[in-house]
């Protein structure tokens, strides 16, 4: 397997894991090609979040951040937030729009 599949699928159990420790219900895109790799949803809260999780070794996340800002936002009238997760050097780096 590619290297960089495994980083990325292991980061996102890592976040998919700290969304459940906090009480959201959280859906993987697994092999997601799309713009958002984690879809969470909170049992008491009426709201949603989009989430796509990227891996970084290098200063690249200035980049990732305006390509992920260059996506369309969802539609609708419902509550949401479209987060971008950056995992650098064991911290995670968090853009909410």
């Amino acid at each position: 397997m590619n290297k960089r599949y495994i980083a990325g699928r292991a980061a996102e159990y890592r976040a998919k894991k700290e969304l459940e420790k906090e009480g959201w219900v959280v859906l993987r895109a697994s092999g997601s090609h799309g713009v958002f790799d984690l879809a969470a949803a909170h049992p008491t809260y009426s709201k949603t979040r989009w989430i796509q999780i990227k891996t970084c070794k290098n200063n690249s996340m200035s980049r990732m951040r305006e390509d992920f800002l260059g996506h369309p936002p969802l539609m609708g009238s419902f509550d949401r937030s479209q987060e971008l997760w950056v995992w650098h050097c064991g911290t995670w780096y968090k853009s909410v729009t």
